[in-house]
C-alpha cells in the first residue's frame, strides 16, 4: 500500500475533493495547484522557488558497513541519480559513475511506504551490479525506522531532518527532493 498514490487516486474519484502528496506520485489524473503562483516542478524545485520540498536522506549508524556504504555510494552515483529521476524526484547529487567493492551479505533497508518503489528500483539495478549483497526492504515510519537501526548493515531512508541528539548516533546523506503537491 502507498499513502501517496492512495491519496491521488481518493481525490481523483472525488472531482470537489482537495489534499496533498509527494509531486513524483502525482499523475495527470488529478490537477495539480500552484502556491503563491509557482508551479510544484523539477525546475522550481532545484532553483528554490517552489519551497514546499522535502528531502529523502539516506541515514546510517555513523560507522555504517561496507554493505550499508556501498549501496548509499549507487544511489549518490550517476546510475542512481538517473533511477531517482526517472521515477519523478529531483536529483539531489552526483558522485559520477559507480564503481562497486561487491560486498557480500545482507542489508536491511526501512522505508515509508511511499518511497518503496524507488527503493525496489534501485535495489534492483544495484542488484545487477553486484548480486552477492542481500537487500530486503521493510516499510516503517521515520521514527520507528530510526530506532531499528541498531547493527551496522542497516539503513532508513526517511522525508524528515534529524534531531541534533540524532545526528550523534546517525550519519545522513541526503539523495533526492521531491515536492509537496496541491491535489
Amino acid at each position: 500500500k502507498n499513502a501517496g498514490k492512495d491519496v491521488v487516486s481518493e481525490v481523483k474519484n472525488a472531482p470537489h475533493a482537495i489534499s496533498y502528496a509527494p509531486l513524483s506520485q502525482v499523475t495527470d489524473e488529478v490537477k495539480v495547484l500552484t502556491i503563491d503562483s509557482v508551479e510544484p516542478n523539477a525546475e522550481n524545485i532545484k532553483n528554490g522557488k517552489y519551497k514546499r520540498i522535502y528531502n529523502l536522506t539516506a541515514v546510517t549508524l555513523k560507522e555504517a558497513s561496507p554493505e550499508a556504504e556501498d549501496f548509499l555510494s549507487f544511489i549518490l552515483s550517476k546510475e542512481g541519480q538517473e533511477i531517482i529521476t526517472e521515477q519523478g524526484l529531483v536529483s539531489n547529487s552526483d558522485t559520477g559513475a559507480f564503481s562497486s567493492k561487491k560486498p557480500e551479505g545482507k542489508l536491511k533497508i526501512y522505508c515509508a511506504d511511499s518511497h518503496e518503489d524507488l527503493l525496489e528500483k534501485l535495489k534492483e539495478a544495484y542488484e545487477k551490479i553486484n548480486d552477492k549483497l542481500d537487500i530486503d526492504l521493510e516499510t516503517k515510519n521515520a521514527k520507528t525506522a530510526l530506532e531499528s537501526i541498531e547493527e551496522k548493515t542497516q539503513m532508513a531512508i526517511i522525508t524528515r531532518k534529524l534531531s541534533e541528539g540524532e545526528k550523534e548516533k546517525f550519519k545522513e546523506s541526503r539523495f533526492a527532493k521531491d515536492a509537496i503537491a496541491i491535489i
